[in-house]
């Protein structure tokens, strides 16, 4: 049986939200992080602070990099709408 989700029920607008919000940060902050690549303090930074990332991404291209982000950027936004969900409806 597949559920049916109603778009304009208030609690999933709000999860969609919230989501939506982390989801925009968490593409900022990657992004903010691969363009350390571009220069070449940038990249002695994240290897001192990241190893194991700066020697992952030093190995994509541009398209695997954007990909990285997308992916990371879901992965924020949905660790963020479960969470806010589960306060939510946390027993008092």
């Amino acid at each position: 049986m597949t559920p049916t989700v109603n778009p304009n029920d208030p609690e999933i607008l709000e999860l969609a939200s919230v989501f939506l919000q982390a989801y925009e940060l968490g593409i900022k902050q990657k992004r903010r992080s691969l363009r350390m690549l571009e220069s070449d303090e940038g990249r002695l930074v994240l290897a001192e602070s990241e190893p194991a990332a700066a020697h992952r991404y030093e190995k994509m291209t541009k398209e695997e990099l954007e990909a990285e982000t997308r992916r990371a950027g879901i992965a924020v936004g949905v660790a963020a709408a479960i969470q806010h969900a589960l306060r939510r409806h946390r027993p008092r």
